[in-house]
């Protein structure tokens, strides 16, 4: 990501990955702080890409129609959790989603 010019939008809390190193269901504290971080960042970013997954369970909702819906005309968002419930609300797997713009 970084050798395209991304940015990774780290969350400001305590770590919070499983000690086999997968993901794992995070506190409330941090998803409030995500929720925070990712509603600010929509509506400057011209992409998000989201992979979050916890094994075992549905994709955490990382991403609200509601940021979707601020984020500027062409933006692109990849979600790669599509098929386990998608990061984005509104994703679904196996197809493009295309929203009205502005």
């Amino acid at each position: 990501m970084k050798s395209l010019g991304g940015e990774y939008l780290a969350v400001d809390t305590a770590h919070e990955a499983g000690s086999d190193g997968y993901a794992k269901v995070t506190s409330a504290d941090c998803d409030r702080a995500a929720a925070e971080l990712y509603h600010e960042q929509a509506r400057d970013v011209d992409i998000i890409i989201t992979t979050a997954l916890i094994p075992g369970r549905r994709a955490p909702r990382l991403v609200t129609a509601a940021d979707v819906a601020a984020m500027k005309p062409g933006s692109v968002i990849a979600d790669m959790a599509a098929a386990q419930g998608g990061n984005v609300e509104g994703t679904i797997p196996g197809r493009s989603v295309v929203t009205d713009t502005v």
